[in-house]
């Protein structure tokens, strides 16, 4: 375990210095803030609006950010590190504790990162408003960093598979686009050709096959309750009987999604010829 946190220490060490860490906490922070104050324009109110319903806002931008800065951090820090891989790999230690302690350092980048910028936009929200709603706004945010463990982990595998910067890239930015964005669209156009019974199925298949779309559904619940988190969601709360049935099976598929990848890319890298 020592040697796991070593090598975790030293790469959340070194990532630290790049100034994209910094980047991304200013995003996360300018953005959250931007929605904060705007998001009640269009119903003529001009300022600040409370926790619930920023966190409620920024649901979306976790959704879209999150995965690519995830998996386009993960691709760049594995793919780019591997002198300093195929060098570590000669010591004495397991090439699954190597694999996992660069994770784990990678994923403290990230929450950071996300967790400071978040957090600067909610001192501010707090101060001008008050701190009413703040917890569910704080659950929007463990759902972003439980997010970006599942694109982080995808992007370890990835770049176990891809070696080449450029392909790691590439194909960081499909995976993204595909459960992002084509994931849903697919899901909803088969609709149009099943049955009643059938489709209450599907969605629910289709909301469980899906990282984001679990996040999405348990974020919103976390800050409005069943009335805002969509038809999927509705489908999914009558068929298990509960919010609460819900919720757990989303985070044990969602922490399966984080997991799953690890030890495949362990299982692979055990084997690969470095």
């Amino acid at each position: 375990m020592n040697k796991i946190l070593l090598i975790a220490r030293q790469d959340l060490k070194l990532n630290l210095r790049n100034k994209w860490i910094l980047g991304v906490s200013i995003l996360f922070g300018i953005l959250t803030l931007s929605i904060a104050y705007s998001g009640m324009v269009t119903s003529g109110y001009v300022g600040f609006q409370d926790f619930r319903r920023t966190g409620a806002s920024i649901v979306s931008l976790v959704l879209y950010l999150v995965p690519i800065l995830a998996l386009m951090m993960g691709s760049y820090t594995f793919v780019s590190s591997r002198e300093y891989l195929d060098w570590i790999v000669t010591q004495p230690i397991s090439r699954w504790k190597i694999l996992l302690g660069k994770y784990l350092g990678a994923l403290g980048s990230l929450a950071i990162s996300t967790i400071a910028g978040f957090a600067f936009a909610g001192i501010i929200i707090s101060i001008r408003i008050g701190a009413e709603g703040s917890l569910r706004f704080m659950l929007v945010v463990l759902q972003a960093l439980l997010l970006g463990a599942v694109f982080l982990s995808l992007a370890l595998l990835l770049s176990i598979l891809v070696r080449r910067r450029q392909a790691a890239v590439g194909l960081s930015i499909l995976i993204w686009f595909f459960f992002v964005i084509f994931y849903d669209l697919a899901i909803f156009a088969s609709t149009t050709y099943l049955s009643h019974g059938t489709l209450k199925v599907s969605l629910l298949l289709g909301l469980f096959l899906n990282p984001v779309d679990m996040v999405r559904v348990t974020s919103l619940m976390a800050v409005g309750g069943e009335s805002i988190f969509g038809a999927a969601g509705v489908v999914a709360v009558k068929m298990l009987g509960s919010m609460g049935a819900l919720i757990i099976i989303s985070l044990i598929l969602t922490i399966c999604w984080i997991i799953a990848p690890l030890l495949l890319s362990m299982k692979i890298f055990s084997k690969q010829n470095i």
